[in-house]
């Protein structure tokens, strides 16, 4: 059988790491909200994006739609206008 002291120390080795799991979960669970209310944040954003462009879609004729349709090419917001009022 091993001697006490070395459940002893067998003991303090799991409580240390128990304790830094604990901490770590804790740390994970603040994450986690934060997280939550930054993607509730940009749903939000989303929605009012989507409105003001169905705003913008009723506004604009049907042919300049098509002739300034917007693509987007990585980051770039490109427009293509191929008659232009002069």
């Amino acid at each position: 059988d091993a001697p006490e002291s070395y459940w002893k120390i067998i003991a303090e080795k799991r409580r240390l790491a128990i304790e830094e799991t604990q901490n770590e979960n804790e740390q994970l669970h603040e994450l986690i909200e934060q997280l939550n209310e930054e993607n509730e944040h940009l749903r939000d954003l989303a929605e009012q994006c989507q409105y003001l462009n169905n705003i913008v879609l009723e506004l604009v004729p049907q042919d300049e739609q098509k002739d300034a349709e917007m693509k987007i090419n990585g980051n770039e917001y490109l427009t293509s206008t191929t008659h232009q009022e002069q």
